[in-house]
């Protein structure tokens, strides 16, 4: 365990595991920003949602997964812009800064389901380049949390382009609903090979 280290993975004979403050830890948490407390009250541990939660988190006794704001093509967003690319990461990395040491920080999230266009139309891949470079950025920033983007099931073959594209993310979230039980073959099949987390689910 690297000195400093706040969250970290790590593999094991059994695939990788979550380790919080020292100590195993299995996410049970949900999505949103409402119901904070009955969700504590449920006995979850984690929530994913954006940074401006991060205190309200904190006196619950919940961790973060922080969901970090990446606009999406769907969204109008042109990944083939370069000011707005430069603009977006400069934004990212200053919440970046600014919360990197809350205490409810558990993990960062790289947008969310990025290359998710309605019609299932083709997205651009330099949303992927854009998502490593942040990736990186947010690493050399904060080395002591775990990075990822969020995806959908949607077009599978993506897990190929961000496999390519994306070294400097630590681990992956999925979005998942009835395909839930789909998802570790389908990693298999594209060959990732770093640790996941469901991201969404029901």
């Amino acid at each position: 365990k690297q000195p400093g280290k706040i969250a970290e993975i790590v593999k094991n004979e059994n695939g990788f595991q979550l380790i919080y403050m020292g100590e195993p830890f299995f996410v049970k948490g949900a999505v949103g920003w409402e119901y904070l407390e009955e969700l504590a009250g449920c006995g979850a541990n984690s929530l994913r949602g954006s940074y401006r939660l991060l205190d309200e988190a904190h006196r619950m006794g919940l961790t973060m997964l922080v969901n970090l704001p990446v606009a999406s093509e769907r969204n109008g967003f042109d990944y083939d812009d370069e000011e707005a690319v430069r603009d977006q990461y400069n934004r990212v990395k200053e919440i970046v800064e600014e919360n990197k040491d809350h205490s409810a920080l558990l993990m960062w999230a790289i947008g969310n389901e990025l290359d998710h266009i309605p019609g299932d139309l083709d997205y651009n891949l330099k949303v992927w380049d854009a998502v490593n470079d942040i990736a990186g950025m947010i690493k050399e920033i904060d080395p002591h949390h775990p990075v990822m983007t969020v995806t959908g099931y949607g077009k599978q073959e993506k897990l190929k382009d961000i496999v390519e594209r994306c070294p400097n993310l630590d681990l992956l979230g999925i979005n998942a609903y009835a395909n839930i039980v789909n998802v570790p073959g389908w990693l298999r099949e594209y060959s990732w090979n770093k640790p996941y987390v469901v991201t969404e689910w029901g």
